[in-house]
């Protein structure tokens, strides 16, 4: 029995505790925490009474399902897709095992065709590039062969001048030893026929002076 709403407090945050005036009886009615969102679990968590939202799983354990959650319908699960636009396998999809692909006979796909064109088209261009490639190494051996023959006779050309240039100096040097000999050896000559006419100017004198004394 009630009078009041405090008279029917039943220590639960989560409960909405009412006196019903008429009856006098208790009433408890939940905590509504629905947040309107069907993509999310609403429950009262104790002992503050705080709403709590959770979001919800939609699995439903099909492994042939698409499963996703509507904000406006909830869980929605929708087929899976298990073609492979192959037409040489059966696609099928089981539930506890998903997709599945079987091979019919000797059926040969329109994909492993491609693959083998792909390929061949593969090689082709490989050997396309091999042969350009070897092509260019000739090309670049043919055009440095000149350029090595021309650095060989810039070689030959600076070593001539070397020897050219060389020659000319050793030439230059000897002739003027030679010259220098020469004027050496008119020196010596002058030096010599200078003292031997003096020497006879002065017995010349001497003798003319015993002629004087001769005289007188």
């Amino acid at each position: 029995m009630c009078t009041t709403d405090y008279d029917c407090d039943d220590t639960l945050a989560c409960t909405i505790d009412t006196c019903n005036t008429t009856t006098r009886c208790c009433e408890f009615a939940a905590l509504d925490c629905n947040d309107y969102n069907p993509c999310t679990n609403d429950k009262c968590k104790e002992p503050y009474g705080k709403c709590v939202h959770t979001s919800r799983t939609c699995n439903d354990n099909n492994r042939c399902t698409i499963d996703f959650c509507d904000r406006r319908h909830g869980c929605a699960h929708s087929p899976l897709n298990c073609t492979d636009f192959d037409k040489c396998t059966v696609d099928t999809c089981w539930p506890r095992k998903g997709c599945t692909y079987e091979r019919i006979g000797d059926c040969v796909s329109d994909n492993k065709r491609d693959d083998d064109d792909d390929d061949e088209s593969e090689s082709e261009s490989e050997a396309e590039s091999e042969a350009e490639s070897e092509s260019e190494s000739e090309q670049e051996v043919e055009n440095n062969q000149p350029v090595e023959d021309s650095d060989n006779s810039k070689k030959v050309v600076d070593e001539n001048d070397v020897e050219a240039r060389t020659i000319v100096l050793v030439l230059s040097i000897s002739g003027a030893l030679v010259l220098l000999v020469i004027i050496l050896v008119c020196c010596v000559l002058r030096v010599k026929i200078g003292g031997g006419g003096g020497g006879g100017a002065v017995k010349r004198r001497r003798q003319l002076q015993v002629d004087k004394q001769k005289i007188i």
